[in-house]
């Protein structure tokens, strides 16, 4: 194996270990605590309905319409 492989290798190595022990830093009874203290809410729009901005896919993407076919009817 090349030198150069190794070492990416052990770059994501080191990574991934590091990742790891900063999720295992926490107990779960704190993982607990600190989400059920906060209460989140979806965000609105201004007139009061939910804000569904966002990147949606296509049906090129996945396969799945978005709309249903018209020989399937309504």
């Amino acid at each position: 194996m090349s030198r150069r492989f190794l070492r990416g290798l052990l770059v994501l190595v080191t990574a991934m270990t590091l990742v790891a022990a900063e999720g295992a830093s926490q107990t779960p009874r704190e993982a607990k605590t600190s989400s059920s203290s906060e209460s989140w809410s979806p965000p609105r729009t201004p007139w009061g309905h939910p804000d569904l901005q966002g990147i949606w896919t296509t049906d090129a993407e996945i396969g799945v319409p978005i709309e249903r076919p018209v020989e399937f009817g309504e």
